[in-house]
C-alpha cells in the first residue's frame, strides 16, 4: 500500500512542479530519519496548494495573524507526542483499521510566499518546498519550535531529512546550528 497524499491545487501556479512527487520525497525522508520507514506506507495527508490571499485568510482564522505565511499545518493525531517518536515507541495503534491509513493531518502551502522565501534563502524552488513539507510533516507529528530546545531538535531532524533528499542545510549560513 503506497502513502496517500491528497493534493488540492487552488492556485494554478503550482502546476509548474509535481507537488505529489515532491511531497512523497519529503514525507518519506522524514519518516526514515525518525526510524519509522515501515509506517510511511500507511501515511495519509492532505495538502492545499494555495496562494497568499487564501493563506492570509487561514492565518487570520486559525492563528489570529493578519498576514500570509509559507505553510500552515493542522495535526489530526492530537495524542501523538514527538517524544514517543524519538523513543521509537509503537505508533501502529494510530493507523485506522477501517481505512488502513495513518492520517496525520492537513497542510496549506502558499505559492507566492514560498517562491519569495526560496529566492531569499537562495534555494531552488522545489528544494524549498521539500523543506517546508518536511517542516509541516514534523508539526503534524507533534513537533514544535516554541522553546529553543524544541527548535534545535526540529531543525536537526529537518537538516537530516533534507540531507536524505540530497539538499544541503539551508540554515548553515544563517544560524550556527
Amino acid at each position: 500500500m503506497p502513502a496517500k497524499i491528497h493534493i488540492n491545487i487552488q492556485e494554478k501556479k503550482w502546476s509548474v512542479i509535481d507537488l505529489k512527487k515532491i511531497s512523497k520525497i519529503a514525507f518519506k525522508s522524514t519518516f526514515k530519519i525518525l526510524a519509522y520507514s515501515k509506517i510511511y506506507k500507511f501515511l495519509e495527508v492532505s495538502i492545499l496548494a494555495c496562494n497568499d490571499e487564501k493563506m492570509k485568510e487561514y492565518n487570520k482564522i486559525f492563528r489570529d495573524k493578519n498576514r500570509t505565511t509559507n505553510v500552515l499545518s493542522w495535526p489530526r493525531l492530537k495524542n501523538l507526542k514527538y517524544k514517543d517518536l524519538l523513543d521509537n515507541k509503537d505508533i501502529s495503534h494510530y493507523i485506522s483499521y477501517e481505512e488502513g491509513t495513518l492520517d496525520i493531518g492537513d497542510i496549506a502551502i502558499s505559492y507566492e510566499t514560498c517562491f519569495k522565501k526560496a529566492k531569499e534563502v537562495n534555494l531552488i524552488f522545489e528544494d524549498y518546498i521539500i523543506h517546508m513539507l518536511i517542516h509541516s510533516c514534523l508539526h503534524l507529528l507533534g513537533f514544535d519550535h516554541k522553546k529553543y530546545s524544541e527548535f534545535k531538535l526540529m531543525n536537526d531532524i529537518e537538516i537530516k531529512s533534507l540531507n536524505e533528499c540530497g539538499i544541503n542545510n539551508p540554515y548553515k549560513k544563517y544560524l550556527k546550528i
